[in-house]
């Protein structure tokens, strides 16, 4: 008897996936197309280098839909107003307001004061992204050129950065006492009275060094 063995040989191909990385430079994650990945709605950084470029000019009726958008920026950074007015152009045109300047760059206001027939300065604000740019001391600086009258303001005791922007910028206080508004602690505001400086004194502050907030 013959017995026949049959072997049955099984050949495995392994196969290797080669995978090739191209560096080729710069490795760092590549940027993300579709545009600006900024938050919606705020407004391009203005550096010391970028406000020749922003002109300073009277506030017309037209320009209060910008104004407002420019306030809700303010608003939403730093709660100036306190609670977002119910119609916000009307607060932007306080009782006894004489004139209004704002900031512009192209379409964007970036920035706001008004002045009302007792001289008192008020609703002064520069949106977050234009900070740290001397833009609050420009405008200051045009409500005292425009009129020779010594002028005031108030600041609640919460603002403390425009508290030391006013005061570096020469500002005196003169006394403090309770509003009629309440604060974001729900209650009276205590609110700071400061004149300007003396006519010629030429201080309207100096540009905030890097990370110094302005007036808000």
């Amino acid at each position: 008897m013959t017995v026949v063995t049959v072997v049955t040989v099984v050949t495995v191909v392994t196969v290797v996936t080669v995978v090739t990385v191209v560096t080729g430079g710069d490795r760092r994650r590549p940027a993300a197309t579709g545009g600006d990945r900024r938050r919606p709605g705020r407004y391009p950084s203005v550096g010391p280098r970028r406000l020749a470029r922003v002109e300073i000019r009277d506030r017309t009726p037209d320009d209060l839909d910008a104004c407002t958008k420019a306030l809700a920026e303010v608003q939403a950074s730093d709660r100036y107003p306190v609670d977002w007015p119910r119609d916000p152009a009307g607060w932007l045109t306080p009782d006894g307001m004489v004139r209004a300047w704002i900031a512009v760059e192209g379409a964007a206001v970036l920035g706001h004061v008004a002045l009302t027939r007792d001289m008192e300065v008020t609703r002064l604000f520069v949106v977050p992204a234009a900070r740290g740019s001397g833009l609050a001391a420009r405008l200051l600086g045009t409500v005292r050129a425009a009129v020779e009258a010594p002028l005031k303001l108030e600041v609640s005791s919460e603002g403390t950065a425009a508290i030391a922007f006013y005061e570096r910028s020469g500002w005196r206080r003169v006394g403090s006492g309770r509003a009629r508004w309440l604060n974001a602690a729900g209650e009276p505001a205590l609110v700071h009275h400061y004149v300007s400086p003396p006519a010629g004194s030429g201080s309207t502050g100096r540009l905030p060094r890097s990370g110094e907030e302005e007036v808000g």
